[in-house]
């Protein structure tokens, strides 16, 4: 099955725990660390590829995006292509109105934590975008400046 991997957030900061350091019960949910296996969050740059950080539709340099916890996208970020033009975005919008009659679309992202890509699904040009975390900003400062870190 492999290890898993679990980002929290705790007063000490951003820290990953794998899940052989956690007790798991109730269906796999996982519940407290036990000894936890900690490494910290490097240097962003080090993490996947960095040619995969530009849309491989439209070729313009994707963002780094917050991914809450309840999302349970199982990283800390990610990286989304925001470019309101991409072809990749502008022709799912037609795609889930004509198959599904949803005002939907997707924007393309990529993993740096598993060095995979995929899309992420949006409801409106503005969705998600308030979970863009600036260049130079760590997590922490970006939770800070959204008041959701003291």
């Amino acid at each position: 099955m492999g290890v898993w991997r679990f980002f929290f957030r705790t007063s000490g900061g951003a820290r990953w725990y794998t899940s052989d350091a956690f007790v798991t019960l109730n269906h796999g949910w996982v519940t407290h660390p036990i000894e936890p296996k900690m490494f910290e969050l490097k240097d962003d740059k080090t993490l996947g590829d960095p040619a995969l950080r530009s849309c491989p539709h439209c070729s313009d340099k994707m963002l780094k995006w917050y991914t809450k916890p309840e999302m349970s996208w199982g990283t800390p970020y990610q990286y989304v292509c925001f470019n309101d033009e991409c072809d990749y975005y502008v022709r799912h919008w037609e795609h889930f109105q004509t198959n599904y009659n949803k005002r939907a679309s997707v924007r393309h992202r990529y993993n740096p934590f598993e060095d995979s890509s995929g899309p992420v699904p949006v409801w409106s040009d503005d969705a998600l975008r308030p979970d863009i975390i600036g260049d130079d900003e760590t997590i922490d400062d970006f939770l800070r400046r959204r008041g959701s870190l003291k």
